[in-house]
């Protein structure tokens, strides 16, 4: 009887961890200089080489904004 439980507990833990998934945005400037990226109320900065990782995003759309600082190139929106 414990083991039928604890069968069903397992089947139920690696169901739910399989329904969650996370994804990520890798983004690279192809001039290697380095950008900010917007979502929402935050705000992240690229390495010095001009790459960034966004990770644990969701499913389901994303808007982020794209920037250079100085304001050497306008911002662009983009819709994931």
């Amino acid at each position: 009887m414990l083991r039928n439980t604890l069968l069903a507990v397992l089947i139920l833990l690696g169901g739910k961890s399989q329904a969650q998934q996370d994804y990520f945005l890798l983004i690279q400037a192809d001039n290697s200089q380095p950008f900010y990226v917007k979502m929402g109320a935050k705000s992240f900065s690229s390495t010095v080489k001009g790459r960034i990782l966004l990770s644990q995003l969701k499913e389901g759309g994303l808007s982020l904004s794209i920037g250079f600082p100085r304001q050497l190139f306008p911002e662009q929106t983009f819709s994931i």
